[in-house]
């Protein structure tokens, strides 16, 4: 499986945006849709802008450093419990494949699939 790019964040801004854009609220009987995000890299700023992939209004910037493919979107609710795990100190790398995203630190390597693959990524609308 080839990588299509790849990123090296800290964990605790990565969470720390997750939050902003999808909520801590945990509920006790989780919604059956997912919470559909949006992740793109500015090569030029050096940031990863996490946003809503439906409207686009709440969104959060986190540095990286790396290279990005452009527009990936993902569920933001298991990546969010996913990055619980890690220490806020944590450094983790991102990479992304055709149909996946990949959580990398240390020796741990956990996929998660891409919600934009196989079949039309949500489009953002204007609010």
């Amino acid at each position: 499986m080839s990588m299509d790019g790849r990123l090296h964040l800290n964990a605790g801004d990565l969470y720390e945006a997750l939050v902003v854009v999808v909520g801590a609220k945990v509920r006790r009987v989780p919604l059956k849709r997912p919470a559909i995000i949006s992740l793109e890299y500015d090569e030029g700023q050096r940031q990863l802008i996490v946003s809503e992939a439906r409207r686009g209004v709440r969104r959060h910037i986190v540095t990286a450093n790396g290279v990005w493919p452009g527009r990936t979107q993902i569920d933001g609710r298991r990546l969010q419990f996913l990055i619980a795990k890690y220490s806020p100190i944590e450094s983790v790398e991102l990479m992304v494949a055709v149909n996946e995203l990949v959580v990398v630190s240390g020796k741990s390597r956990i996929a998660l699939p891409r919600t934009d693959f196989g079949r039309r990524a949500v489009e953002e609308r204007p609010p």
